[in-house]
């Protein structure tokens, strides 16, 4: 005896949303993968994290969206087979999922503002006591590429290069005030600035004064460019998520309602 129009229709609708939820946790493995192994997503984010936490953010990334994946395809297949125990387990994995979403979305508006707040203080403090004139340094490198892809200057502008940081007293040649990724004429290549000395010279010059000129010297920031990238990515992240929670959600209700009928089948 099958399970009826009713029955047969919700066990297709299951089957679609599931394929839908296994896609979602394709994507969330992807992402995983991409901000682990692409370089300019590690440099800016390690600015705002140390490189143990970053890594282990990005392997638990990559571990739930293989989770996912197992999931989707566990309701795929407790709905292909009318499996009531597969959609037991299909149906509670999935709550957990969604409980373990909804802590997160609080915890990520609670600690924000501390998040921005320790994010401006270690980027100030990369700026001031790390960088310098190595081009094999991960955090030289991280905030030469930041401050050439934003045209930016410094954590709130170019004056957090000076006489308390590490390029003022000894890190860089005679004494710069600015490193070359400040600097309007510095091109990039593979993420190190490239700049005559005369052109340095100048641009370091410029920084010296209390109005520089705007043709020379990034003035603004890059606070502000970096919190607006990360934003900007989050929306989409943000995105998967939503619509994987109305996937998730569905797929409760329809693994219970398919189940419902299998049972009333068997009996």
């Amino acid at each position: 005896m099958g399970l009826g129009c009713g029955g047969a229709c919700m066990k297709y609708i299951l089957f679609f949303f599931n394929f839908i939820f296994f896609v979602c946790g394709a994507v969330i493995l992807g992402v995983g993968i991409w901000v682990r192994v692409d370089p300019k997503v590690a440099d800016y984010v390690g600015l705002t994290v140390d490189k143990g936490s970053y890594e282990a953010a990005t392997i638990l990334l990559i571990a739930v969206g293989a989770f996912i994946l197992l999931v989707g395809f566990l309701g795929c297949c407790g709905a292909c087979q009318e499996s009531t125990c597969m959609l037991c387990l299909f149906a509670g994995l999935m709550i957990v999922i969604v409980l373990l979403q909804v802590i997160a979305a609080i915890l990520a508006v609670v600690f924000q503002s501390q998040v921005e707040k320790e994010l401006k203080e270690n980027l100030t403090k990369d700026m001031k006591e790390r960088v310098g004139d190595d081009p094999t340094d991960p955090i030289t490198q991280a905030v030469n590429r930041m401050q050439l892809e934003f045209k930016c200057c410094g954590t709130v502008n170019y004056k957090d290069y000076g006489e308390y940081s590490n390029i003022y007293n000894t890190t860089m040649p005679d004494g710069k005030l600015v490193p070359k990724s400040c600097c309007k004429k510095a091109d990039a290549k593979d993420g190190v600035p490239e700049l005559s000395d005369p052109d340095w010279a100048t641009c370091s010059a410029e920084a010296e004064k209390t109005n520089p000129s705007v043709d020379i010297l990034f003035q603004t920031g890059c606070y502000d460019s970096l919190v607006g990238w990360l934003n900007d990515h989050t929306i989409y992240v943000i995105a998967v998520g939503f619509g994987l929670a109305v996937v998730e959600l569905f797929g409760i209700v329809f693994a219970c309602c398919v189940r419902s009928k299998i049972s009333e089948q068997n009996y």
